[in-house]
């Protein structure tokens, strides 16, 4: 299918499952074994963007997320979307819940010239171990400092202006290069569209804003999707490859932030797989930029699954570096 006919397909099915809820709760004599689901049944089901070899390539992107996998729920549901989308049109994985990435301890010492990058183990003082994703400047005022995960360094809506932020991350003894300053709130009603926070950098650090492995430089323009190979640099997991393969996933609903914050729905996300039998993201990942071969940003990091992509280790889950940036009322800091 062309992307504008899955544009236009996805909230048509995403009404009809939501229809399914209503008929669900009347159906009697039929066990599909989805009475232990927590709320509508309908929201255990994402749908996105599966992106195509060519422009007539896109097909309508089906993720069933339920804890234990419901084989007869997932056969009843697809026998109905069925009869509005030719199989053929689908991409359907079963993925398992998507789960926050987990903070980590410190990173394995390494010798440094003491320079922060793109990459660096980095955590607010009281938590342990994300990473520093990329480096920006406050649309108003002007103010330089650096985006990590609203997890990582916003303590998950908790974190106070100037709170300490340090590098390497995971004690609280490391050296402090930041101070935090605000974030895109988690704990509101509603859809969710970032995992992000910015923190100001301290008087004196040395930083590098463009550097990425192998000395190749950020772009200052960002990515556009067209490009669909990815990278990833964590100070403490190393580089991980990987793939673009759906977007505008909506229904995303994020499990293990902490107490009173789970099944945090997000829209409009990004989908990466490995195309290695490396998981793309593992702990201490989150607050991670992703980007693409020609350097350009795509996005923030924050949450994966355990199963689900062709090399069967899991998906891993990225806010479009736009929203990022327009929601924190930031820019990417250009290089110095």
């Amino acid at each position: 299918m062309r992307l504008a006919q899955v544009l236009s397909l996805k909230p048509q099915i995403r009404a009809r499952l939501e229809s399914f809820d209503t008929f669900l709760e009347l159906l009697t004599g039929v066990d599909l074994g989805i009475t232990g689901l927590v709320g509508r049944k309908s929201d255990w089901i994402s749908l996105g963007v599966r992106i195509g070899a060519d422009e007539d390539g896109y097909r309508l992107a089906v993720r069933f997320r339920t804890p234990t996998r419901l084989p007869l729920w997932e056969q009843w549901i697809l026998k109905r979307i069925f009869k509005f989308v030719k199989a053929s049109d689908l991409d359907v994985q079963y993925t398992g819940p998507v789960m926050a990435i987990p903070l980590s301890g410190p990173p394995p010492a390494v010798a440094g010239d003491g320079v922060l990058r793109i990459g660096s183990s980095i955590s607010h003082a009281s938590t342990r171990a994300g990473t520093l994703g990329f480096f920006a400047k406050t649309v108003n005022g002007g103010h330089e400092g650096f985006v990590s995960a609203n997890h990582v360094i916003g303590l998950l809506d908790h974190a106070q202006p100037d709170d300490p932020i340090v590098h390497p991350g995971g004690t609280s003894t490391n050296p402090v290069v930041g101070r935090f300053d605000h974030f895109v709130p988690l704990r509101i009603a509603g859809e969710r569209f970032v995992d992000a926070a910015f923190a100001r950098l301290r008087d004196g650090v040395q930083f590098d804003a463009a550097a990425l492995p192998g000395g190749q430089r950020l772009s200052p323009t960002v990515s556009d999707l067209t490009e669909t190979s990815v990278f990833k640099f964590a100070e403490g997991s190393g580089m991980t490859s990987g793939r673009v393969l759906s977007f505008n996933f909506d229904k995303l609903r994020v499990l293990s932030y902490g107490e009173h914050l789970n099944l945090v729905p997000f829209e409009d996300q990004i989908e990466i797989e490995s195309d290695t039998a490396h998981r793309f993201s593992t702990g201490g990942d989150s607050g991670s930029l992703v980007w693409d071969r020609n350097h350009q940003a795509v996005g923030l990091l924050f949450a994966n699954t355990e199963q689900g992509g062709t090399q069967h280790n899991g998906l891993s889950y990225v806010n479009p570096i736009g929203t990022v940036l327009s929601k924190l009322g930031v820019a990417l800091l250009p290089a110095h």
